[in-house]
């Protein structure tokens, strides 16, 4: 059993969060949550496939500017998405820049 203040916490973290985001807040109140409106992907991954398409397209005409800008564009999609997941899930440098400036030399860190 909570006690008196930690439920009058619970019902400010719940008040806060229907504020922010009442889908997700109804989600998880109903049992069935779905993604927070800051864990939303689907405009990296359409960046990214776009980008592959005209890539595809510049290859098949042999128009190599096409194919190198959507190289260019997948390329630059792949590195927004991860910093996208890094900074929603809490980690706000990635694992390569960490392992670029360590002054240790390379270290993996999860």
């Amino acid at each position: 059993m909570l006690s008196q203040d930690e439920q009058r916490r619970l019902r400010g973290i719940e008040w806060t969060m229907s504020l922010l985001d009442p889908r997700f807040a109804d989600g998880l109140r109903d049992g069935t949550p779905c993604a927070p409106n800051d864990d939303r992907r689907w405009p990296f991954l359409a960046w990214a496939v776009g980008a592959v398409v005209v890539m595809f397209v510049g290859l098949g005409t042999t128009a190599w500017f096409f194919a190198v800008t959507g190289g260019v564009g997948a390329a630059l999609a792949a590195v927004a998405y991860r910093r996208h997941v890094y900074k929603v899930h809490g980690r706000a440098r990635s694992v390569l820049w960490h392992w670029a400036v360590s002054a240790s030399g390379p270290r993996w860190r999860r």
